[in-house]
């Protein structure tokens, strides 16, 4: 008789769990939706307590909130186990199960999805720990990493080693603002190792098989360390190489890498794709970026038949060892005409030829909306130089990037300050005869730069160690232009970018991880490693973004690798930071300056 009796029970607990967390944030009937935003007005423990071990804390909201929107945005640092929410329209509390350790310092932190920036520090014992560490955390193209997670990892653990940060508790959390700036504060003293991650699923959990890390370039941060640089990288694996399959589409597939990839990293010929019970390999037939033009950590490859529902195996024996078990998916998307657009634009004056991928030179480039090959560009697409009176069709060299991005340019390459025609039939690269009086034809009429139409930016890059490879990014997301650091000081290194597009750029540098003087367009930065722990190459970034002009120069625009040695982590040791950035007139370079970039 006891055992429907606890049934019954069990059933009716869930209920009331069930309506407890039912409770929605709508106005009421009738009443406008409050724009405000939601903010916590009161709290008890009050925030920076001291000497008090609750058993509950309650929070006044602004705004209603549900059981589940507040359950799934607490975080505890220390963690705790084995509390209970509950809520009743603005009102909150987190009752205990588990008294508090004795003279800790708890932070109680809520995720920005249920409110803005939170914290409510309290102390168990006489007084709250007041150590801190902060920096800032870049995506893999060096924006903001917006409402990206720190986790900070006391070093040595509990057991005297280094923490395992894939499977350890961290000791602390905290989250990125708008500007990818993070702080953690009422830290206890010592040293930290610290992981960023990609939040994408706003869970407050690290999802390793697909949200992107980013680690410190050093295993351990003191107590007190400020400017300290993070970059996202891929998703932790157990070796180099591919970390997740996703299929799209019945012969799509989109693969993350563990690294960024760049066009030069993908061979098709070493993705290999087997069943995994039979080893009856799949033809791999291309691949392209979806992100055009940049480097990234997601590729899609374009392969032949998957059976639905049976398991395979993909890698990449260029990129790495790592083994990925997939099934595919029955879905097909409907096929639609692909579209194209050209760089330069339609009536660019001047046109700027090495916008997209800088490595290969001064090009135009061709984008489709799907993948295309070469012979439907080849027949599709007249080049011509269309300053003289009966314009010359030339023999152009087409280059493929990605199955969707194609460069051209003609034998004997652009000339600066010539005005040319590019057409392309779009019905043709459809597979579609021309049709009769309709235009079908994409032209683009452009008159090449020369070099009164660019600028460049040049400046120091403050590192204690070299070699340094500095990258200037237009705003438009293409791949960077790069250089070599001239080492002029024990830990300085001069730069100078010419012929650069005008617009907006982010200035960035590394130091590469093989240190050596292989191809500039072939160095790396590193991200780094979990297992076991790597930390990342040094980098650094400046402040904002620069502005280039046409035939104006951008100097003294200084880049700190700031977290390169442990002298670089105290803030007094930073040099370029507080630089004024100035334009003058540009000059031709000197014998002395550094080389300029290839263009």
């Amino acid at each position: 008789m006891k055992r429907p009796t606890s049934i019954l029970n069990a059933i009716l607990v869930l209920l009331a769990l069930a309506a407890s967390g039912c409770a929605s944030d709508a106005p009421p009937s009738g009443g406008p939706v409050d724009p405000q935003p939601r903010e916590v007005l009161f709290s008890d423990p009050d925030s920076g307590s001291v000497n008090t071990s609750p058993a509950k804390i309650r929070l006044l909201f602004s705004h209603p909130v549900t059981a589940r929107q507040l359950l799934y945005a607490i975080h505890f640092s220390p963690e705790v186990d084995n509390y209970h929410v509950t809520v009743n329209g603005n009102e909150a509390e987190i009752v205990f199960f588990n008294p508090f350790e004795a003279n800790r310092t708890y932070i109680l932190t809520l995720n920005k999805s249920l409110l803005g920036t939170y914290t409510l520090p309290f102390a168990t014992g006489a007084r709250l720990d007041t150590s801190s560490i902060s920096g800032s955390v870049q995506n893999t193209d060096l924006s903001p990493a917006a409402s990206a997670f720190v986790l900070a990892f006391k070093s040595p653990g509990r057991n005297g080693s280094m923490p395992d940060m894939r499977n350890d508790r961290p000791d602390y959390l905290t989250q990125t603002d708008a500007s990818g700036s993070f702080h953690f504060s009422h830290l206890a003293p010592g040293s930290y190792s610290l992981l960023a991650f990609n939040d994408s699923n706003a869970d407050m959990r690290w999802n390793r098989s697909t949200e992107e890390i980013g680690l410190s370039s050093y295993r351990t941060v003191p107590a007190g360390s400020k400017n300290i640089a993070l970059r996202l990288g891929g998703p932790d694996a157990d070796h180099p190489g591919i970390a997740a399959c996703r299929p799209l589409e019945r012969q799509l597939l989109e693969l993350t890498y563990t690294e960024p990839a760049e066009p030069a990293d993908i061979d098709i010929r070493e993705i290999q794709i087997h069943h995994a019970k039979t080893r009856k390999p799949v033809p791999v037939l291309d691949w392209y970026s979806p992100v055009s033009a940049s480097a990234s950590t997601k590729i899609r490859v374009l392969c032949g038949p998957l059976k639905t529902g049976e398991p395979y195996i993909i890698t990449d024996q260029k990129a790495g060892t790592n083994k990925v078990l997939f099934y595919p998916t029955r879905f097909t998307a409907e096929k639609l005409p692909i579209s194209i657009s050209t760089t330069p634009a339609d009536k660019s004056q001047p046109g700027y030829m090495n916008t997209v991928w800088p490595e290969i030179g001064n090009t135009a480039t061709l984008s489709f909306s799907q993948p295309v090959t070469r012979n439907a560009i080849r027949s599709a697409t007249v080049l011509s130089e269309s300053g003289r009176r009966s314009p010359e069709t030339l023999e152009y060299e087409l280059k493929k990037i990605d199955a969707r991005t194609f460069s051209i340019r003609p034998i004997d390459g652009f000339r600066p300050g010539t005005p040319y025609t590019l057409s392309i039939d779009s019905a043709s690269v459809n597979g579609n005869p021309p049709i009769q009086s309709a235009r079908t034809t994409r032209v683009s009429r452009f008159t090449t730069a020369d070099t009164t139409n660019t600028g460049g930016i040049s400046g120091t890059c403050w590192s204690p160690r070299g070699p340094v490879i500095v990258e200037a990014r237009a705003s438009n997301g293409a791949l960077p232009h790069r250089v070599r650091g001239i080492q002029k000081e024990t830990d300085s290194f001069s730069y100078a970018f010419t012929g650069l597009a005008p617009g907006s750029y982010t200035l960035s540098a590394f130091v590469p991880a093989e240190g050596n003087e292989q191809d500039l367009y072939r160095q790396k930065w590193r991200p780094g490693t979990l297992s076991p722990l790597t930390p990342s190459a040094p980098f650094g970034l400046h402040p904002g973004n620069v502005r280039v002009r046409a035939q104006w120069m951008a100097d003294n625009i200084d880049i700190d690798i700031m977290n390169t040695a442990p002298r670089a982590i105290t803030p007094d040791s930073l040099k370029g930071g507080s630089r004024i950035r100035n334009l003058r007139k540009q000059q031709p370079p000197s014998p002395q300056k550094p080389e300029p970039s290839l263009q």
